[in-house]
């Protein structure tokens, strides 16, 4: 009979110390891709960031992307971003250190964005709003010389259009940190949330 309890005992124990072990890998994975709510195999073997996924949409190789799936690509596209690379965070200025290809968007009084590409000059600033995550993949900006370049970056046809509230930019984290100088860290509420999301 006590051999019975020794084995129960035993394998009462081998199951608690295979919890522990079972924890502490999960809490590793997590660490590693950075998120919790979907199963840990997928997080560690995934390979595709989400222009990935759009190129097989738009080649129709599928039809649609799932909201598991983005944040997949997210996590996987941080996971490769250099281990130094500093994260923007609301009312910070950087200053563009070249000419430098921006990608803007227009805000109108509808249910729609406009935008497109222009150039924004080197030296120019901006300041970045409010992001929608700690360790943002790409954040919206507000150009100090917003009046001066109004012009410059949208079109006059745009512009007069009586839905059009005015533009910013959509800044990659990683063109942040390689085009742009980090200049000072500076911020009003109203002036970092007014592109929040």
């Amino acid at each position: 009979m006590s051999g019975y309890i020794i084995y129960f005992v035993g394998g009462l124990f081998i199951l608690l110390c295979a919890s522990i072990m079972w924890a502490q890998i999960d809490h590793f994975v997590d660490q590693l891709t950075g998120s919790t709510r979907i199963r840990w195999y997928r997080r560690l073997f995934w390979r595709q960031t989400v222009e990935d996924l759009m190129a097989e949409l738009q080649a129709g190789k599928r039809t649609e992307i799932s909201g598991e799936e983005v944040e997949l690509a997210k996590a996987y596209q941080r996971r490769r971003m250099a281990s130094d690379i500093r994260f923007p965070k609301a009312g910070e200025i950087y200053e563009a250190i070249g000419d430098f290809e921006v990608h803007y968007m227009t805000a109108h009084c509808a249910p729609f964005t406009g935008g497109g590409r222009s150039i924004l000059p080197k030296g120019e600033r901006v300041r970045v709003c409010e992001p929608s995550n700690p360790e943002p993949l790409c954040v919206y900006c507000d150009p100090l010389s917003y009046e001066a370049l109004h012009e410059r970056i949208v079109s006059a046809e745009e512009r007069a259009h009586e839905r059009y509230e005015g533009y910013y930019f959509n800044i990659d984290t990683v063109d942040l940190n390689r085009f742009f100088r980090f200049v000072e860290s500076s911020k009003t509420d109203e002036e970092t949330n007014k592109h929040a999301g």
